[in-house]
Protein backbone atom coordinates (compact mmCIF):
# COMPACT_ATOMS: atom_id res chain seq x y z
CA UNK A 1 0.00 0.00 0.00
CA UNK A 2 3.05 2.25 0.05
CA UNK A 3 3.49 5.39 2.11
CA UNK A 4 0.07 5.64 3.78
CA UNK A 5 -0.74 2.21 5.26
CA UNK A 6 -3.50 3.53 7.58
CA UNK A 7 -5.74 4.87 4.83
CA UNK A 8 -7.70 1.68 4.37
CA UNK A 9 -7.98 0.57 7.98
CA UNK A 10 -11.37 2.18 8.52
CA UNK A 11 -13.35 0.63 5.67
CA UNK A 12 -13.94 -2.72 4.07
CA UNK A 13 -11.94 -3.77 1.04
CA UNK A 14 -15.16 -3.96 -0.96
CA UNK A 15 -15.60 -0.21 -0.69
CA UNK A 16 -12.25 0.80 -2.12
CA UNK A 17 -12.67 3.23 -5.03
CA UNK A 18 -11.97 1.82 -8.46
CA UNK A 19 -10.96 4.12 -11.30
CA UNK A 20 -11.69 7.33 -9.37
CA UNK A 21 -12.37 8.54 -5.84
CA UNK A 22 -14.90 10.96 -4.38
CA UNK A 23 -13.43 13.94 -2.50
CA UNK A 24 -15.44 16.17 -0.16
CA UNK A 25 -13.77 19.44 0.89
CA UNK A 26 -15.33 21.40 3.77
CA UNK A 27 -13.45 24.52 4.82
CA UNK A 28 -13.80 28.14 5.82
CA UNK A 29 -10.27 29.48 5.23
CA UNK A 30 -9.61 31.74 2.20
CA UNK A 31 -7.06 29.48 0.51
CA UNK A 32 -9.66 26.68 0.37
CA UNK A 33 -10.76 28.14 -2.98
CA UNK A 34 -7.36 27.24 -4.44
CA UNK A 35 -7.47 23.80 -2.85
CA UNK A 36 -10.92 23.28 -4.36
CA UNK A 37 -9.71 24.27 -7.82
CA UNK A 38 -6.79 21.84 -7.55
CA UNK A 39 -8.87 18.91 -6.31
CA UNK A 40 -11.64 19.48 -8.84
CA UNK A 41 -9.11 18.90 -11.62
CA UNK A 42 -7.87 15.78 -9.87
CA UNK A 43 -11.15 13.96 -9.28
CA UNK A 44 -14.28 13.65 -11.43
CA UNK A 45 -16.34 13.18 -8.24
CA UNK A 46 -15.53 16.32 -6.27
CA UNK A 47 -17.80 18.14 -3.82
CA UNK A 48 -16.90 21.46 -2.25
CA UNK A 49 -18.65 23.33 0.53
CA UNK A 50 -17.15 26.49 2.04
CA UNK A 51 -18.44 29.83 3.27
CA UNK A 52 -15.76 32.40 2.38
CA UNK A 53 -16.08 36.09 3.27
CA UNK A 54 -16.29 38.36 0.24
CA UNK A 55 -14.24 41.05 2.00
CA UNK A 56 -12.30 41.51 5.21
CA UNK A 57 -14.58 44.14 6.76
CA UNK A 58 -17.04 42.98 9.42
CA UNK A 59 -20.68 42.85 8.38
CA UNK A 60 -23.96 42.32 10.18
CA UNK A 61 -25.74 40.99 7.10
CA UNK A 62 -26.97 37.36 7.12
CA UNK A 63 -24.35 34.77 6.22
CA UNK A 64 -25.93 33.81 2.89
CA UNK A 65 -25.78 37.46 1.74
CA UNK A 66 -22.19 38.18 2.80
CA UNK A 67 -20.59 34.88 1.85
CA UNK A 68 -19.79 33.18 -1.40
CA UNK A 69 -20.29 29.44 -1.76
CA UNK A 70 -19.47 26.88 -4.35
CA UNK A 71 -21.25 23.58 -3.91
CA UNK A 72 -21.56 20.50 -6.07
CA UNK A 73 -24.53 18.54 -4.73
CA UNK A 74 -23.87 14.94 -3.75
CA UNK A 75 -25.75 12.17 -5.45
CA UNK A 76 -29.07 11.69 -3.69
CA UNK A 77 -29.18 15.27 -2.34
CA UNK A 78 -32.38 16.91 -3.63
CA UNK A 79 -33.24 20.57 -4.18
CA UNK A 80 -35.40 20.71 -1.06
CA UNK A 81 -32.35 19.86 1.03
CA UNK A 82 -30.34 22.67 -0.56
CA UNK A 83 -33.19 25.09 0.17
CA UNK A 84 -33.32 23.82 3.75
CA UNK A 85 -29.56 24.24 4.03
CA UNK A 86 -29.82 27.93 3.12
CA UNK A 87 -32.52 28.43 5.75
CA UNK A 88 -30.38 26.71 8.39
CA UNK A 89 -27.45 28.94 7.43
CA UNK A 90 -29.57 32.05 7.84
CA UNK A 91 -30.91 30.86 11.19
CA UNK A 92 -27.44 30.09 12.51
CA UNK A 93 -26.17 33.56 11.52
CA UNK A 94 -28.77 35.34 13.69
CA UNK A 95 -28.86 32.76 16.51
CA UNK A 96 -28.23 34.10 20.03
CA UNK A 97 -26.59 31.48 22.23
CA UNK A 98 -25.98 31.48 26.00
CA UNK A 99 -22.64 32.89 27.14
CA UNK A 100 -21.25 29.42 28.00
CA UNK A 101 -21.40 28.56 24.27
CA UNK A 102 -19.73 31.72 22.97
CA UNK A 103 -16.19 30.34 23.10
CA UNK A 104 -17.34 27.23 21.21
CA UNK A 105 -19.01 29.35 18.50
CA UNK A 106 -15.86 31.44 18.09
CA UNK A 107 -13.89 28.31 17.15
CA UNK A 108 -16.48 26.74 14.87
CA UNK A 109 -18.39 28.00 11.82
CA UNK A 110 -21.80 26.83 13.03
CA UNK A 111 -23.43 27.05 9.62
CA UNK A 112 -20.61 25.04 8.01
CA UNK A 113 -20.88 22.39 10.73
CA UNK A 114 -24.63 21.93 10.26
CA UNK A 115 -24.52 21.93 6.49
CA UNK A 116 -21.58 19.54 6.28
CA UNK A 117 -23.42 17.04 8.47
CA UNK A 118 -26.49 17.49 6.26
CA UNK A 119 -24.53 16.88 3.05
CA UNK A 120 -22.75 13.81 4.44
CA UNK A 121 -25.99 12.36 5.79
CA UNK A 122 -27.87 12.77 2.50
CA UNK A 123 -25.09 11.71 0.13
CA UNK A 124 -23.42 8.37 -0.57
CA UNK A 125 -19.85 8.82 0.59
CA UNK A 126 -18.70 5.50 2.02
CA UNK A 127 -15.09 4.95 0.92
CA UNK A 128 -14.72 8.62 -0.12
CA UNK A 129 -12.24 11.21 1.22
CA UNK A 130 -13.25 13.95 3.67
CA UNK A 131 -10.86 16.93 3.63
CA UNK A 132 -11.19 19.73 6.19
CA UNK A 133 -9.19 22.44 7.98
CA UNK A 134 -8.43 22.42 11.69
CA UNK A 135 -10.67 24.58 13.89
CA UNK A 136 -13.37 24.63 11.19
CA UNK A 137 -15.43 21.62 12.27
CA UNK A 138 -15.98 19.57 15.41
CA UNK A 139 -18.63 16.88 14.88
CA UNK A 140 -18.50 16.40 11.10
CA UNK A 141 -15.13 14.56 10.90
CA UNK A 142 -16.36 12.08 13.53
CA UNK A 143 -19.51 11.52 11.49
CA UNK A 144 -17.48 11.15 8.29
CA UNK A 145 -15.36 8.48 9.96
CA UNK A 146 -18.50 6.69 11.20
CA UNK A 147 -19.90 6.39 7.66
CA UNK A 148 -16.62 4.94 6.34
CA UNK A 149 -14.84 7.99 4.85
CA UNK A 150 -11.07 8.53 4.89
CA UNK A 151 -9.95 11.71 6.65
CA UNK A 152 -7.39 14.26 5.42
CA UNK A 153 -6.76 17.13 7.84
CA UNK A 154 -5.30 20.40 6.50
CA UNK A 155 -3.50 21.74 9.59
CA UNK A 156 -2.35 25.37 9.36
CA UNK A 157 -0.19 25.58 12.50
CA UNK A 158 2.45 23.77 14.51
CA UNK A 159 1.42 20.79 16.62
CA UNK A 160 -0.76 22.21 19.45
CA UNK A 161 1.52 20.82 22.16
CA UNK A 162 4.37 22.84 20.60
CA UNK A 163 2.23 25.96 20.06
CA UNK A 164 0.97 25.98 23.66
CA UNK A 165 4.30 26.75 25.41
CA UNK A 166 4.75 29.64 22.94
CA UNK A 167 1.64 31.38 24.31
CA UNK A 168 -1.13 29.95 22.14
CA UNK A 169 -4.18 28.53 23.99
CA UNK A 170 -4.42 24.74 24.03
CA UNK A 171 -7.28 23.52 21.86
CA UNK A 172 -8.03 19.95 22.89
CA UNK A 173 -10.28 19.49 19.84
CA UNK A 174 -7.14 19.82 17.68
CA UNK A 175 -5.55 16.82 19.39
CA UNK A 176 -8.67 14.76 18.69
CA UNK A 177 -8.61 15.79 15.01
CA UNK A 178 -4.94 14.85 14.72
CA UNK A 179 -5.53 11.40 16.23
CA UNK A 180 -8.52 10.83 13.92
CA UNK A 181 -6.96 11.91 10.60
CA UNK A 182 -5.43 9.38 8.21
CA UNK A 183 -3.24 12.04 6.56
CA UNK A 184 -2.25 15.48 7.89
CA UNK A 185 -1.31 18.24 5.43
CA UNK A 186 1.02 20.89 6.88
CA UNK A 187 2.51 24.09 5.44
CA UNK A 188 6.22 23.51 6.03
CA UNK A 189 8.88 20.99 6.98
CA UNK A 190 9.24 22.84 10.28
CA UNK A 191 5.58 22.12 11.07
CA UNK A 192 6.07 18.52 9.97
CA UNK A 193 8.93 18.10 12.47
CA UNK A 194 6.73 19.33 15.35
CA UNK A 195 4.16 16.64 14.55
CA UNK A 196 6.78 13.92 14.35
CA UNK A 197 8.30 15.10 17.64
CA UNK A 198 4.90 14.60 19.29
CA UNK A 199 4.61 10.98 18.17
CA UNK A 200 2.75 11.37 14.86
CA UNK A 201 4.09 8.96 12.24
CA UNK A 202 6.08 10.67 9.48
CA UNK A 203 4.12 8.61 6.96
CA UNK A 204 0.93 10.43 7.97
CA UNK A 205 2.37 13.95 7.46
CA UNK A 206 2.55 15.58 4.01
CA UNK A 207 4.11 19.02 3.42
CA UNK A 208 2.28 21.39 1.03
CA UNK A 209 3.62 24.99 1.32
CA UNK A 210 1.22 27.88 0.75
CA UNK A 211 1.35 30.54 -1.98
CA UNK A 212 0.46 34.16 -2.72
CA UNK A 213 -1.71 36.00 -5.24
CA UNK A 214 0.55 37.76 -7.75
CA UNK A 215 -2.28 40.11 -8.76
CA UNK A 216 -2.83 41.34 -5.18
CA UNK A 217 0.75 41.46 -3.90
CA UNK A 218 2.97 43.52 -6.17
CA UNK A 219 5.08 46.63 -5.57
CA UNK A 220 3.33 49.96 -6.17
CA UNK A 221 5.31 51.80 -8.90
CA UNK A 222 4.41 55.28 -7.60
CA UNK A 223 5.60 54.59 -4.03
CA UNK A 224 9.23 55.43 -3.24
CA UNK A 225 11.07 52.78 -1.25
CA UNK A 226 12.85 54.07 1.85
CA UNK A 227 16.58 53.44 2.27
CA UNK A 228 16.52 52.17 5.87
CA UNK A 229 12.94 51.26 6.80
CA UNK A 230 12.28 47.99 8.68
CA UNK A 231 8.74 46.62 8.78
CA UNK A 232 7.20 43.98 11.02
CA UNK A 233 3.75 42.53 10.18
CA UNK A 234 1.94 40.31 12.67
CA UNK A 235 0.73 40.17 16.26
CA UNK A 236 2.79 42.30 18.65
CA UNK A 237 3.51 39.32 20.92
CA UNK A 238 6.46 37.58 22.53
CA UNK A 239 6.04 34.39 20.48
CA UNK A 240 6.86 36.48 17.39
CA UNK A 241 10.39 36.96 18.72
CA UNK A 242 10.02 40.73 19.16
CA UNK A 243 11.89 40.69 22.47
CA UNK A 244 14.88 39.34 20.54
CA UNK A 245 14.54 42.43 18.35
CA UNK A 246 14.62 44.56 21.52
CA UNK A 247 17.83 42.80 22.59
CA UNK A 248 19.36 43.56 19.18
CA UNK A 249 18.55 47.30 19.42
CA UNK A 250 21.94 48.24 20.86
CA UNK A 251 23.70 46.77 17.81
CA UNK A 252 21.57 48.68 15.26
CA UNK A 253 22.11 52.16 13.77
CA UNK A 254 19.91 54.97 15.09
CA UNK A 255 18.77 56.10 11.64
CA UNK A 256 16.65 52.98 10.92
CA UNK A 257 12.93 53.71 10.68
CA UNK A 258 10.80 51.09 12.47
CA UNK A 259 7.20 50.27 11.58
CA UNK A 260 5.04 47.66 13.34
CA UNK A 261 1.72 46.61 11.77
CA UNK A 262 -0.64 44.26 13.59
CA UNK A 263 -2.76 43.84 16.72
CA UNK A 264 -1.21 44.29 20.18
CA UNK A 265 -2.36 41.41 22.40
CA UNK A 266 0.61 41.85 24.76
CA UNK A 267 1.04 45.49 25.91
CA UNK A 268 4.32 44.69 27.70
CA UNK A 269 5.90 43.77 24.35
CA UNK A 270 4.81 47.03 22.68
CA UNK A 271 6.11 48.93 25.72
CA UNK A 272 9.52 47.25 25.38
CA UNK A 273 9.60 48.09 21.66
CA UNK A 274 8.79 51.74 22.29
CA UNK A 275 11.59 51.92 24.85
CA UNK A 276 14.11 50.30 22.45
CA UNK A 277 12.99 52.23 19.36
CA UNK A 278 11.61 55.63 20.54
CA UNK A 279 10.66 56.80 17.02
CA UNK A 280 8.88 53.61 15.94
CA UNK A 281 5.36 53.62 14.49
CA UNK A 282 2.54 51.27 15.53
CA UNK A 283 -0.06 51.13 12.75
CA UNK A 284 -2.38 48.44 14.12
CA UNK A 285 -4.11 45.91 11.82
CA UNK A 286 -4.04 46.95 8.14
CA UNK A 287 -6.10 46.08 5.08
CA UNK A 288 -4.51 44.37 2.06
CA UNK A 289 -4.24 47.67 0.20
CA UNK A 290 -2.52 49.33 3.15
CA UNK A 291 -0.17 46.36 3.57
CA UNK A 292 0.87 46.53 -0.09
CA UNK A 293 1.78 50.18 0.42
CA UNK A 294 3.82 49.38 3.54
CA UNK A 295 5.62 46.49 1.81
CA UNK A 296 6.37 48.77 -1.15
CA UNK A 297 7.95 51.39 1.14
CA UNK A 298 9.90 48.99 3.36
CA UNK A 299 13.56 48.16 2.81
CA UNK A 300 13.35 45.01 4.92
CA UNK A 301 10.60 42.88 6.45
CA UNK A 302 11.70 41.30 9.73
CA UNK A 303 10.06 38.17 11.14
CA UNK A 304 12.03 36.92 14.19
CA UNK A 305 9.44 34.34 15.31
CA UNK A 306 10.67 31.69 17.73
CA UNK A 307 8.45 29.11 15.99
CA UNK A 308 5.83 29.70 13.29
CA UNK A 309 4.31 27.14 10.94
CA UNK A 310 4.74 29.19 7.77
CA UNK A 311 4.62 33.02 7.78
CA UNK A 312 2.69 34.11 4.69
CA UNK A 313 3.89 37.70 5.20
CA UNK A 314 7.30 36.55 3.92
CA UNK A 315 5.89 35.76 0.47
CA UNK A 316 3.79 38.94 0.46
CA UNK A 317 6.83 41.12 1.24
CA UNK A 318 9.03 39.37 -1.33
CA UNK A 319 6.33 39.84 -3.98
CA UNK A 320 6.23 43.57 -3.18
CA UNK A 321 10.00 43.99 -3.53
CA UNK A 322 11.18 44.01 0.08
CA UNK A 323 14.10 41.98 1.33
CA UNK A 324 13.37 39.67 4.27
CA UNK A 325 15.18 38.84 7.51
CA UNK A 326 13.52 35.77 9.03
CA UNK A 327 14.39 33.30 11.78
CA UNK A 328 14.89 29.62 11.08
CA UNK A 329 11.98 29.04 13.47
CA UNK A 330 9.63 30.19 10.73
CA UNK A 331 8.44 27.67 8.11
CA UNK A 332 8.87 30.14 5.23
CA UNK A 333 12.58 30.53 6.06
CA UNK A 334 13.26 27.62 3.69
CA UNK A 335 12.00 29.81 0.82
CA UNK A 336 14.27 32.71 1.82
CA UNK A 337 17.25 30.37 2.19
CA UNK A 338 16.71 29.04 -1.35
CA UNK A 339 17.65 32.36 -2.98
CA UNK A 340 20.25 34.85 -1.70
CA UNK A 341 18.33 37.69 -3.36
CA UNK A 342 15.39 37.10 -1.00
CA UNK A 343 17.22 38.04 2.19
CA UNK A 344 18.78 36.38 5.23
CA UNK A 345 17.89 33.58 7.64
CA UNK A 346 19.25 33.73 11.20
CA UNK A 347 19.04 31.29 14.13
CA UNK A 348 15.88 31.85 16.16
CA UNK A 349 16.60 33.59 19.47
CA UNK A 350 20.05 34.83 18.41
CA UNK A 351 19.75 38.62 18.79
CA UNK A 352 23.38 39.20 17.72
CA UNK A 353 22.87 37.45 14.37
CA UNK A 354 19.52 39.22 13.99
CA UNK A 355 21.18 42.63 14.36
CA UNK A 356 23.95 41.72 11.92
CA UNK A 357 21.44 40.48 9.33
CA UNK A 358 19.33 43.65 9.57
CA UNK A 359 22.35 45.91 9.07
CA UNK A 360 23.49 43.95 6.00
CA UNK A 361 20.05 43.70 4.41
CA UNK A 362 19.26 47.40 4.81
CA UNK A 363 22.10 48.12 2.39
CA UNK A 364 21.49 45.25 -0.05
CA UNK A 365 20.23 45.60 -3.64
CA UNK A 366 17.05 43.92 -4.93
CA UNK A 367 17.07 42.22 -8.34
CA UNK A 368 13.44 42.92 -9.27
CA UNK A 369 13.32 40.96 -12.53
CA UNK A 370 15.16 37.95 -11.13
CA UNK A 371 12.94 37.89 -8.06
CA UNK A 372 9.74 37.88 -10.10
CA UNK A 373 10.93 34.81 -11.97
CA UNK A 374 12.11 33.08 -8.77
CA UNK A 375 8.72 33.59 -7.06
CA UNK A 376 6.69 31.98 -9.85
CA UNK A 377 6.61 28.60 -8.14
CA UNK A 378 5.33 30.18 -4.90
CA UNK A 379 2.10 31.62 -6.30
CA UNK A 380 -1.30 29.99 -5.64
CA UNK A 381 -0.93 28.25 -9.01
CA UNK A 382 2.18 26.62 -7.61
CA UNK A 383 0.26 25.68 -4.46
CA UNK A 384 -2.39 23.98 -6.58
CA UNK A 385 0.30 21.98 -8.39
CA UNK A 386 1.86 20.94 -5.08
CA UNK A 387 -1.51 19.91 -3.63
CA UNK A 388 -2.39 17.86 -6.73
CA UNK A 389 0.98 16.11 -6.58
CA UNK A 390 0.48 15.32 -2.89
CA UNK A 391 -3.01 13.99 -3.51
CA UNK A 392 -1.87 11.91 -6.46
CA UNK A 393 0.68 10.22 -4.20
CA UNK A 394 -1.90 9.70 -1.44
CA UNK A 395 -4.47 8.27 -3.83
CA UNK A 396 -1.91 6.04 -5.48
CA UNK A 397 -1.09 4.61 -2.07
CA UNK A 398 -4.80 4.11 -1.41
CA UNK A 399 -5.58 2.47 -4.72
CA UNK A 400 -2.69 1.80 -7.12
CA UNK A 401 -5.08 0.86 -9.94
CA UNK A 402 -6.79 4.27 -9.78
CA UNK A 403 -7.03 6.12 -13.10
CA UNK A 404 -7.50 9.82 -12.32
CA UNK A 405 -9.53 11.81 -14.82
CA UNK A 406 -9.72 15.59 -15.06
CA UNK A 407 -12.76 17.67 -14.24
CA UNK A 408 -13.78 21.30 -14.64
CA UNK A 409 -14.14 23.39 -11.48
CA UNK A 410 -17.54 25.04 -11.57
CA UNK A 411 -17.12 27.25 -8.49
CA UNK A 412 -17.81 30.95 -8.30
Amino acid sequence: MGKFPSLWQSSDAGHRPSGDVTIVLASRVPHSLYAARALARLSTHFHYWSPVLLDESPSRLPAFLTRRRSFSAARGLGRRWLWFAEMVTFASSVLRLPSRWRHYVQCVALDLEILTRLVLRCGKFRGAIFHWNNNCLVASPTFARAIGMHLILDYRALHPRVEHPLGAPMNWADLREIRMADVILVNSHLASRTFVSQGVSLERVVVVPLGFDRAEWTALPHVARATRRVLFVGAIAGRKGLLDLVDAASRLPDDIEWVFAGPSPEPEVSTALRAAFPRCQFLGPLSKRELVQQYSQATVLVLPSRQEAFGLVVLEALACGSRVVVSDGCGASAIVASNPDFGRVFPAGDSEELGRALVEECGAHVNVLGRSEALKSWTWDGYEDRLRDAYAEILEAMCPSRNCQSAEFSGH
